[in-house]
C-alpha cells in the first residue's frame, strides 16, 4: 500500500472518529473505529485496546487478533511483567517486543503461537496523569518499529484518551442532570423517571408498587437557628440513613427540599409498606450528632400504593403527598392515604394560601385578654393573635400556627404582632386612657434568630412606646435549649426596661433554680395545672409550691386559664400576683378592652363565669 493510500485511510478513519464523538455515539464503536484506522496502515498489523479497571486491564477493542489470543487478552493484570500492555503501563512509556521467538516467556510463545512476531505497546492518561489504559499494535512480521509507527501510536492514545474523557464529563453531565449534587441521590427528574417504570413493571408482573413520601419536620427551623451548613449535614445523614434500608430494585430519590421519595418495588399488601413506613420514621428520628450538636429530627411519611390509590405516577406521588400532610397534621409520623384525605388536603392548601394573603394585607387580628390582681383590678393584658378565614371563618391558633411555621411565616408574622401591639398600646395613651403593659408571646422562630433582641428594639423605637409597657413571653423549654444565647438576648432586652415571662410554666421540666440564673421577671403558671388546681389528688400542692418558690426569688407568678371561683380563692389565698381567664373575662377585641380601660376596677363576682376553655398560643 502506497503512502497516499495510507494517508487517506488515516483522514478518514480521524474524520469518522470525531464525528461520532461529537455526536455522542457509542464508546465501543468509537474505540472500533479509533482501533481499524491505525491496524489497517498495515496489512501485517492487528490490534487491541485495554482500559484499566483497578489493577486490571479490561479489553474494550480488538481488530485483527486471533480468537484463542482474544480470550486472553480479555484481562491482563497490570503488574503481570510478561505482557506488552502491563510493561507499559508500569513504565509509562511504549514498550517495544521486536522478535517474541527470541523471549522466553509464556506470553511470548502465546504470541508466537497466534502468528505474532513482535509487538509494541502504549498507555494513555487522563489530564490529571491518572493511567486510563493501553493501545498495542501487534504484527505478523518481525520488525521494530520506525518514527512513524510510534507517533501514528502516539495519536491513536491521544485520542482513546479524548474518548474517556469525554465519557467521563457526559456522564458527569448526566449524574448533574439526574442527581441531587448535595445527596448523591437521584433527583426529581430521575426519581420520576424511576416510577414510571416501577409501575410499568407492576403492571406487566400484576404486582404492586408503594410510593412513601418523605418530609423532615421543623426542618426549615434547624436552617434558622443552626445555619444552612447544619441543615445541609442533617438532609445528607438522613439521605444515608434511608439508603441503607435500600433494597436492590427499591429507589430514593430526594424531590426537592427536605423531601424525599421511597418507591418500594413489588410490594405485596398495604401493611408491608405501612411496616417499611413505621421503620424508616424510626431510622431518621434517632438522634444526629452533626459538627458537635445533637439534634433530633422528626419525619412525616405519607403511603400510596399502585393501582389501588392511583394507576399513573402524578397520582401517587399527590395521594401519597396528601397522607404525608396528614400524618404532619396529625403528629402521627405515618399516614396511608384514603380518598377522604384529598379534600382535608385541598382545605389545608386553601388555608395557607389565605395565611399568605392575610400577611400581606393585615388580614390577622389582636384580641386582648385581661390580667387581673386577686382583687380585681385590671393590671394588664395579653395579646393573643387571631385569624378569621374568608369561608370558614375563625381558625383557632392551634390550628394555623404550625401551619405559619413551616411555611416560614411565623417570624414576620410574630413581628407584625409586635409592632401592631406596641403601637395599640401608644394609641389608647394618646386617648387619655392610664397605660397598661401588654404581654406577647414570642414564637421560637422568632427567638432563635440571634438578632431577635435588636430587632425589638428597633419596633420599641419606631413606635415610640416606653419599653417598661411591653412583656414579652417565652416557653421555658425554649430559654432552656441554649442557656448562654438565651441570656445573653434576655439581659439586653432587660436592661433595656422589657419585662420577660415565661409562658407555660412547669410543662419543660426546667428548675426555678436554673431559670433564676435568666433575668426572668414573670412566670405563667400552665392552664394544665390550674385546671386540676381543686381536684382531689390535685395539682394544688404543686402549685403552692411553684408560688412560693417563685416570690421568694423577687418573680411575679400569673396563673392563666383561671375558670372557676374556687380556683381563685385557692390562688388568692396563695397570694397569687395577677391572674386571667374565662372567670374574668375571655380575649376581647381592641373596641371592647376600651371598656374596660375606662373603668380600670371591676368586681370579680361581676366576670364572665363561663366555663368553656379557649385555646391561646
Amino acid at each position: 500500500m502506497d503512502e497516499r493510500r495510507r494517508a487517506d485511510l488515516l483522514n478518514r478513519g480521524r474524520n469518522q472518529f470525531l464525528e461520532m464523538l461529537a455526536s455522542h455515539g457509542d464508546p465501543d464503536l468509537i474505540l472500533n473505529v479509533l482501533l481499524k484506522t491505525v491496524t489497517e496502515q498495515r496489512s501485517t498489523w492487528c490490534g487491541a485496546l485495554h482500559q484499566l479497571h483497578g489493577n486490571t486491564l479490561v479489553l474494550r477493542a480488538s481488530i485483527g487478533v486471533a480468537e484463542p489470543l482474544v480470550e486472553y487478552l480479555q484481562k491482563i493484570e497490570a503488574d503481570f511483567v510478561d505482557a506488552p500492555e502491563a510493561c507499559a503501563l508500569q513504565s509509562r512509556g511504549t514498550y517495544t517486543l521486536e522478535d517474541t521467538m527470541q523471549e522466553r516467556t509464556p506470553w511470548s510463545q502465546l504470541l508466537v503461537a497466534n502468528g505474532i512476531c513482535a509487538a509494541w505497546s502504549a498507555p494513555f492518561f487522563s489530564p490529571e496523569g491518572a493511567a486510563v489504559g493501553t493501545i498495542t499494535i501487534f504484527t505478523r512480521l518481525r520488525s521494530q518499529p520506525s518514527a512513524r509507527d510510534l507517533g501514528l501510536l502516539e495519536m491513536a492514545c491521544a485520542m482513546a484518551a479524548l474518548v474517556f474523557e469525554h465519557q467521563r464529563l457526559h456522564q458527569e453531565l448526566l449524574n448533574h442532570a439526574y442527581h441531587d449534587m448535595l445527596t448523591g441521590l437521584p433527583n426529581r427528574r430521575l426519581g420520576e423517571d424511576r416510577l414510571n417504570v416501577a409501575i410499568s413493571k407492576a403492571k406487566r408482573n400484576q404486582t404492586g408498587v408503594a410510593v412513601l413520601w418523605i418530609d423532615l419536620d421543623h426542618f426549615k427551623r434547624i436552617n434558622d437557628t443552626h445555619g444552612h451548613p447544619i441543615g445541609d449535614a442533617v438532609l445528607q445523614e438522613t439521605a444515608l440513613r434511608l439508603s441503607r434500608r435500600l433494597r436492590e430494585e427499591d429507589t430514593l430519590a430526594r424531590m426537592g427540599g427536605d423531601e424525599f421519595m421511597f418507591i418500594l418495588e413489588r410490594i405485596g399488601c398495604r401493611e408491608s409498606a405501612e411496616k417499611t413506613a413505621a421503620e424508616l420514621h424510626r431510622i431518621v428520628a434517632e438522634p444526629m450528632l452533626i459538627n458537635g450538636l445533637e439534634l433530633s429530627i422528626e419525619a412525616s411519611i405519607g403511603i400510596s400504593l399502585y393501582p389501588t390509590d392511583g394507576e399513573t405516577a402524578e397520582h401517587l406521588k399527590q395521594n401519597a403527598d396528601h397522607a404525608m400532610y396528614k400524618a404532619k397534621f396529625e403528629h402521627v409520623g405515618t399516614r396511608s392515604f384514603s380518598p377522604i384525605m384529598e379534600m382535608e388536603t385541598s382545605a389545608l392548601r386553601e388555608l395557607r394560601e389565605e395565611l399568605t394573603r392575610a400577611l400581606q394585607n393585615d388580614g390577622f387580628e389582636i384580641n386582648y385578654q385581661p390580667q387581673y390582681k386577686s382583687d380585681g383590678c385590671i393590671v394588664g393584658f395579653e395579646a393573643l393573635l387571631r385569624f378569621r378565614h374568608s369561608r370558614v371563618g375563625t381558625i383557632p391558633p392551634s390550628k394555623f400556627i404550625p401551619i405559619a411555621e413551616e411555611m416560614g411565616l411565623i417570624v414576620p408574622l410574630g413581628d407584625w404582632v409586635l409592632r401592631n401591639v406596641c403601637r395599640q398600646s401608644v394609641e389608647w395613651q394618646r386617648r387619655g386612657y392610664e397605660p397598661l403593659p401588654i404581654a406577647v408571646n414570642i414564637s421560637p422562630l422568632q427567638f432563635a434568630r440571634t438578632d431577635f433582641a435588636e430587632g425589638v428594639a428597633e419596633i420599641l423605637a419606631e413606635t415610640g412606646l416606653d419599653p417598661a409597657l411591653l412583656e414579652l413571653e417565652l416557653t421555658e423549654s425554649l430559654v432552656m435549649k441554649d442557656v448562654f444565647e438565651s441570656a445573653r438576648q434576655l439581659r439586653y432586652l432587660n436592661q433595656i426596661g422589657i419585662s420577660i415571662a415565661i409562658d407555660d410554666f412547669g410543662t419543660g421540666y426546667s428548675s426555678l433554680s436554673c431559670l433564676h440564673q435568666l433575668p426572668i421577671n414573670v412566670l405563667k403558671i400552665d392552664r394544665s395545672f390550674i385546671e386540676k388546681l381543686t381536684d382531689e389528688e390535685g395539682t394544688r400542692p404543686i402549685v403552692e409550691s411553684v408560688i412560693s418558690m417563685a416570690q421568694t426569688l423577687g418573680l411575679r407568678v400569673v396563673a392563666e386559664g383561671v375558670e372557676t371561683l374556687e380556683q381563685l380563692k385557692v390562688l388568692r389565698q396563695n397570694n397569687c400576683d395577677r391572674m386571667q381567664g374565662y372567670f374574668f373575662a375571655p380575649a376581647l377585641s381592641p373596641e371592647e378592652a376600651v371598656h374596660l380601660l375606662m373603668n380600670r376596677r371591676c368586681d370579680s363576682t361581676e366576670g364572665s363565669h363561663s366555663l368553656e376553655t379557649v385555646s391561646l398560643i
